[in-house]
Formats: C-alpha cells, structure tokens, sequence
C-alpha cells in the first residue's frame, strides 16, 4: 500500500509536522503510516467489523425512529365519562402509556364507589380518612355497589373484579382488622414487598390494557429477534479480524465474536415500554378531553377522599386523570413515583416530570475538584499521544500494532472530554443565578462506606421553578442537605 500524501508543505495548507514537534507530538502522517502497518490478512475483516457494528446501530436507529410513541392531541373538553375502560387503564392512557401511582389509588377509589370499599372522613383532615370492607363476601359487595353506589353497568349486573382491583381489595382487606383501617395504613412499609405488589399491578393493568387492545410493545417481538439475528453480522466480523490477527490461527478466537452478539442482541430485545395504538390514541384522547375540563374547576381537585359517597366513579377517574391533588396526596399504597411529583408552586397544582441523571461524575463535585480531574484527564490524553509517537518509531507487528491505532482515539477522548468539563466549569461559576421554587424531592443519590454505615454523601434535589412541566434532578453535596 503506498504511503499518504504529505499535506506538510502544500500550498494554504498549515505545516502539522512542525506543529508535532513544537509539543513533542506525531504528526498525522505517522497516523497514516501505522494504518498499512495491519497485517494484510486482517485488513479486510476490520473493516467488515466497523461497518456491520457501525449499519447494526444506524438501523437499531431506524427501529426506535419508527416506533416512538405518537403524541396525543386532547379532544373535545367534556364532562362526560368517555368509555368504560377501568380508572386504571385511563391513568395509562393519559400518562404516556406508563403505569403511576394514580392508577392504584385511582382503583381504590373506584372500588369504593362501586360498594366494595367505603371512605369515612371523622373530621375536617382528610388524612383520618378510614377505610371500611362493606362485605367479606364478593357477590354481595357487588350487589350494594348496584345500590348503594349506583353504578349502572350496560350489561344489568356487576362486573367481575379484574386481577389489579382484587389485588387492590386483598391488600386492604389483608390490613384492615375488623373490617376497618385507617387510610395512611395501606402503605407498605417494606420496600421489598412494596416493589413486588406494584410489579404485579403494573403487569395486570398492562395485560388489561392489550386484551383490549389499546396498547402494543413498541418494540414488536419480532423485531428484536431480527436485530438480534443482524447482531450476528458484527460477531462474525470480530471473530473474522480476531482470527487473522492471531498468528497461530487458534480456533478459540472464533468464539470471541460471541461477546458483541450477546451484548448486541441483549440491547436489541431490552423492553421500551409500549406506545398506543390507533384505537388506543382515540380513547386516550376522549379522556384528556375530560381532564381539560375538570383542570378548570379547582374545586373538584381539592375533594377529599370520602367524596367519593357523592361523586361516585367520577372521582375515581378524575384521580386516574391526575387532578385530584388532595385525593392523590392522602393516598398512599407504596407506590410513589419520584418520577412523577405534584407541585402547588405558582398558585396552582400541577404536576412536574423529573428526570434523575445516573452517569453523572462531575454532579455533586466541587468546582476545585473538577478543575483537578479536568487538568488531568487532559495530561493523559497528552501522555497517550506522547507514547503512541514514540511506539511509532518502533517495530511491532501483529495484533499489538492494531492496539497502538486506538491510542489517538483514547487521547482525543480524553482532551475533549477534559477540556469541555474545565470549560462548563468555568462558564457556571461565572454565570451563577438563583432560582426560586419549590422542592419536589429530595433522595439519596451516592453512598460510602464509613465506620462500618453507609452514609449518603450526594442527594437528587428536584426543584420546581414554575418554567417548565419537566425538570432535572441536581446534586444535592452533604454539606447542605439540611
């Protein structure tokens, strides 16, 4: 393979091999020089590898592009109910195909509307609301439902219970000591058992919400099972090049294309949720038709519990809908959404999406600290362009001379990536600026170990500003927590 033209020297074009040697640095042609240096068996492999890995994700692209879930536009504002779809089933509607907290509390409600449940409030607090088993006996509670809560149903008699709203019924009766319980007392109070009970609602609710058709996966099973099979392309490819760079053409390396396909089509068939389908966009509409409505009377958001004696099933849906804000803060069965939190700030209820970085290093770290690593990461990437200069004056073959390609792309990664957190750094010291809001929630983020406890050292810190119905979470350093 002949050597790359020398662009040193070319008429408007800068001198890089003086540059190179102003810093101690290769010049780019040393680069191109190494790239020939790959044995020519394996030329060929690697770069069937860059390009199967590089079409598996453009068409993994493709796939989530053409299945992200459709926005749903309100209809008609009305105060009619607008289907018979169970409270639950409209929370998932309305809260991006996901299930909350309200599609619990929301089924509570309804179950007391329906007679199956009923809600005392003994005073002006809501929060000493009780919870009465009208029955212990199925059929007859579902017989005073007729009565005593009048819901008429099409078909002349009472539906059966679905599983998440036995599920609901069990947990209170399983609490409740001669038929009664306080209200506050249906929360969980063991995580374990609490993550397990809202798993196996959200799955009820979602296998509900397919049976009748209004939700789909919004990755098809069968689509998986192709990108998976695709992923078998870039696997081929690495044992290909793993296999050439191998002088000994030992068989094992085959097997190390293994790795990219298992970790490929892991990604491939990872659950994204559902999106909605067509029938399902059309009663998702209808019902935040209904909740443009009930958002304008504020009264309505401030009914208590025990109101459902009056309002029946409309208050249940009014909770599935996310506009009981007294109702939905009185209710707790374990299932609180960090994700999903209401906020008066501003004069109104509303409710705020907060979003929680994970993979955020520099959050909760101290500006010297930051500079520190910045300054760092820098001088290795330096380094590693120091120590691929001098291996390009060596003599390595084989599998070793494809390694020393990667050190330019590590310390390019490591200036940029140095460089752009020493600027932000610098950019939000000089533009410090206080917010005023409201704190949604604060939870433990990072944790050490410290004389045999584990202290938290980091906590998520949501605001809400009023700017925006979307947020994200800051660090919050232990130093002021409090």
């Amino acid at each position: 393979m002949s050597r790359l033209p020398d662009l040193a020297g070319q008429p408007g074009l800068p001198d890089l091999r003086g540059l190179g040697d102003v810093f101690g640095l290769p010049d780019l042609n040393t680069l191109f020089d190494r790239l020939p240096a790959v044995p020519e068996p394996a030329r060929l492999p690697l770069l069937a590898l860059v390009a199967a890995t590089l079409g598996w994700f453009v068409l993994l692209g493709l796939v989530l592009l053409a299945t992200r879930p459709l926005p749903v536009s309100p209809g008609p504002a009305t105060q009619d109910l607008q289907g018979d779809e169970p409270p639950a089933v409209v929370s998932l509607l309305v809260n991006d195909w996901a299930v909350t907290e309200d599609a619990a509390e929301s089924t509570l409600l309804d179950l007391a509307a329906r007679g199956y449940l009923e809600l005392r409030q003994p005073d002006a607090d809501p929060r000493h609301t009780t919870v009465h088993v009208t029955s212990q006996d199925t059929r007859t509670a579902a017989a005073a439902a007729a009565r005593q809560a009048r819901v008429l149903r099409a078909t002349g008699g009472p539906v059966e219970l679905t599983r998440y709203e036995q599920q609901v019924l069990d947990h209170v009766r399983g609490i409740a000591v001669g038929g009664v319980a306080p209200l506050t007392a249906l929360t969980f109070r063991d995580q374990g058992r609490a993550a397990g009970w809202a798993s196996r609602f959200e799955s009820a609710v979602i296998a509900d919400a397919r049976g009748r058709g209004l939700i789909r996966r919004r990755t098809p099973a069968w689509v998986a099972t192709l990108m998976g099979a695709l992923a078998l392309l870039p696997g081929l490819a690495f044992s290909w090049t793993a296999w050439e760079l191998d002088h000994h053409s030992d068989a094992r390396s085959l097997f190390t294309g293994l790795i990219p396909w298992a970790m490929l089509s892991s990604l491939a068939g990872r659950s994204r949720g559902y999106r909605g389908t067509k029938v399902g966009r059309e009663v998702a509409a209808r019902w935040l038709g209904m909740r443009t409505y009930l958002q304008v009377d504020r009264a309505f958001g401030e009914l208590p519990p025990s109101a459902v004696a009056v309002w029946d099933r409309y208050l249940a849906y009014g909770d599935a809908l996310g506009v009981t804000h007294v109702s939905s803060a009185v209710i707790d069965l374990g299932m609180a959404n960090r994700k999903q939190v209401w906020s008066s700030f501003g004069g109104q209820w509303h409710q705020v999406r907060v979003r929680y970085p994970v993979a955020r290093a520099r959050y909760g770290t101290t500006a010297t600290r930051l500079v520190i690593t910045s300054l760092l990461g820098m001088l290795a990437g330096y380094g590693l362009l120091r120590l691929f200069g001098a291996l390009a004056t060596t003599s390595v073959t084989g599998a070793w001379d494809a390694v020393t390609l990667l050190l330019p792309a590590g310390a390019a990664a490591l200036l940029l990536i140095g460089t752009y957190r020493l600027v932000r750094t610098v950019v939000d010291l000089a533009t410090a600026r206080t917010l005023r809001g409201e704190v949604l929630w604060v939870a433990p983020w990072r944790t050490r170990q410290q004389d045999e406890n584990t202290v938290t050292y980091v906590h998520y810190l949501a605001v809400d500003d009023g700017s925006a119905d979307r947020t994200t979470a800051w660090a919050l350093p232990e130093g002021v927590t409090r």
